[in-house]
């Protein structure tokens, strides 16, 4: 097995993480290039995700919640199917 090769902090530093911390409203912001998550990338990754726990897990929604966590703020999808 391989073993995984620690980054280096100066990789770190080049991150800004300041737009993590931003408020959560402004990744809804129609005004905000944020936005582009939303109605861009959001639509294909629930439609890939309806496909593989409807049509092929066979997964039963009727009753269920799901919470999407690491979707870098695209998590809440304001009841949109």
């Amino acid at each position: 097995m391989d073993s995984v090769k620690k980054v280096a902090q100066e990789i770190y530093d080049r991150i800004d993480n300041d737009l993590y911390h931003a408020d959560g409203d402004r990744w809804w912001q129609s005004d905000s290039p944020l936005c582009l998550i939303q109605s861009s990338v959001n639509p294909a990754r629930v439609s890939y995700l309806k496909k593989k726990l409807f049509n092929e897990l066979k997964v039963n929604p009727q009753g269920k919640a799901a919470l999407e966590v690491g979707g870098a703020g695209v998590g809440n999808h304001h009841g949109q199917e």
